[in-house]
């Protein structure tokens, strides 16, 4: 279905999967998804990191979906905190009397390796919902220290983040944040760095020192 049959319709959708779409631009997405507004729960958008989805204009549709429950972004490289700036802030009501609800509803927010996003787009996503159980963001280069610590330490609904491959995370960092909640649960691989020229076959330095220096000895009495 060409995303174009959505214009100027209205569908009583439940789940909106577009994961992987290719060739989609961030503006072709608003009427898709202003078209559910009213019922849509679980959108799923993920992996589409083409350059055109930099165009934050659908956050404003998705803001609109106001008991959307879940959200998957991940791996769209281009989205940035516009996109997330109008997710968040959209109102509802006449001019002068306007509110913001916000995604009163929501809880699961998956935001893994969304590389061009600060610590700003998470916390407002965390402040949109009283209810955010499920928090991804993995891969999230540009969150700091700072904006980890305002999680853990101001949103007491969250019960699991995956913190895998920020580079600010440290040992030290990690036990200040579960000082903060040690009841919440985290994914958190640490990797060793290996030498990629390394094929794991070679005999390590010292060994190979200490067998020549012993072959040495060797020819020396002989």
């Amino acid at each position: 279905m060409g995303l174009q049959y959505f214009e100027g319709k209205t569908f009583a959708l439940h789940t909106l999967n577009l994961t992987g779409l290719i060739g989609v631009t961030g503006h072709g997405l608003y009427q898709p998804i202003f078209s559910c507004k009213e019922t849509l729960r679980i959108y799923c958008g993920g992996l589409m990191d083409q350059e055109e989805m930099k165009v934050a204009e659908f956050g404003k549709a998705l803001g609109n979906c106001f008991k959307l429950q879940s959200f998957d972004l991940s791996g769209n490289k281009h989205m940035t905190d516009e996109f997330f700036s109008n997710l968040t802030s959209q109102a509802v009501g006449p001019e002068g009397k306007q509110e913001k609800p916000g995604l009163a509803e929501l809880h699961t927010a998956k935001m893994a390796f969304l590389v061009n996003i600060s610590d700003v787009s998470v916390q407002k996503v965390c402040q949109t919902s009283k209810v955010l159980e499920h928090l991804e963001i993995n891969g999230c280069e540009k969150i700091t220290e700072f904006g980890l610590d305002n999680i853990f330490k101001n949103f007491h609904s969250l019960q699991f983040v995956d913190l895998n491959l920020i580079p600010v995370i440290t040992p030290a960092l990690l036990e200040q944040l579960k000082a903060h909640r040690p009841d919440i649960l985290f994914r958190r691989y640490k990797l060793a760095d290996i030498d990629p020229k390394d094929n794991m076959l070679r005999v390590p330095w010292r060994i190979a020192e200490k067998g020549g220096a012993k072959g040495k000895k060797k020819k020396k009495k002989k």
